[in-house]
């Protein structure tokens, strides 16, 4: 069997009343609603209004439904959507990620033990964890 390939004429992405009215009559000369997610006329309902699609948007929904164009190895030889420079893969260190940040000098641990003491001795204190906090109260 043998297909043949026709070309694709491409459409305006702009449909005048007269174009639209015309797609919307179906079979036997009624109206028919446009469902499909891509077409341009497709009116969509959680909007406020009968809004339509516009053809920006349809061109971004079929945008994410491409796929680039590999060799026989897997390589990819082109894709329109692809960046075309590359990011630099080293990433600068930085003196903050290596100093100790969660240090803690003797003078504020023994004030920390102090305090925690003396309201340790009143029973009608409460202490709790700052990690495991109610939630309800």
């Amino acid at each position: 069997m043998y297909f043949h390939l026709l070309q694709r004429k491409r459409r305006p992405s702009t449909f005048s009343k007269l174009q639209v009215q015309k797609k919307m009559v179906g079979r036997k000369g009624r109206k028919t609603n446009r469902k499909h997610s891509l077409s341009t006329i497709r009116y969509n309902k959680r909007k406020n209004g009968a809004s339509k699609r516009s053809a920006s948007t349809v061109r971004r929904l079929k945008m994410y439904n491409t796929k680039p164009k590999r060799n026989n190895k897997g390589k990819i030889l082109k894709f329109e959507l692809q960046s075309k420079e590359l990011p630099d893969t080293r990433i600068r260190s930085d003196p903050r990620w290596f100093v100790n940040s969660r240090v803690v000098d003797q003078k504020r641990l023994q004030y920390y033990r102090e305090e925690l003491q003396r309201r340790m001795e009143n029973s009608y204190n409460v202490i709790l964890n700052q990690r495991k906090l109610p939630v309800s109260l």
